[in-house]
């Protein structure tokens, strides 16, 4: 085999183990990539668009929220027909806030508690529901829950420390 060749393949091997970039800021990146590579690896469609800043101060809480609020939609979209499946991630810094949305379509009605966050009343989940409760809590962020139209959403705005 020829050197060229050989390093091609490295290249190639690289690439196929290389981490997706979806933002700049490395804990989200990886809470993010987690649960994406999956549904991509299961034919679920997505779109993810995250403009966040490598430095946020809520880094390490944010992407424990985000990642699961994605495995929750991964979990939703499984027990979807085929071409009902998707999930959207979409994160903008807007100034000084930050604008988070992450959505799946789901046909089947969700029972929200009277904050306005999903319930369940299967053993052994909820515990993402919490840790966004004590997220919103922590960080005075506003959080809000839908399911119209056969998608449900979880919006997220919070404003950012002055820097």
């Amino acid at each position: 085999m020829g050197v060229l060749t050989y390093i091609e393949e490295l290249g190639e091997e690289f690439n196929s183990t290389k981490l997706p970039q979806y933002c700049q800021n490395p804990l989200i990146n990886a809470a993010l990539t987690v649960y994406l590579s999956r549904a991509r690896e299961e034919g679920i469609p997505i779109t993810v668009s995250v403009d966040l800043p490598q430095d946020l101060n809520c880094s390490g809480d944010l992407s424990i929220v985000l990642s699961n609020l994605v495995e929750n939609a991964l979990i939703a979209s499984r027990k979807q027909p085929e071409d009902r499946r998707n999930i959207t991630v979409l994160a903008r810094r807007q100034g000084d806030m930050l604008n988070i949305l992450v959505k799946n379509l789901f046909d089947a009605p969700v029972a929200l508690d009277e904050e306005g966050l999903p319930v369940t009343k299967v053993k052994g989940h909820g515990i993402g529901m919490k840790s966004l409760a004590r997220f919103r809590d922590e960080y005075h962020a506003n959080v809000i829950c839908t399911c119209e139209k056969g998608w449900f959403s979880t919006y997220i705005r919070l404003a950012l420390p002055a820097t």
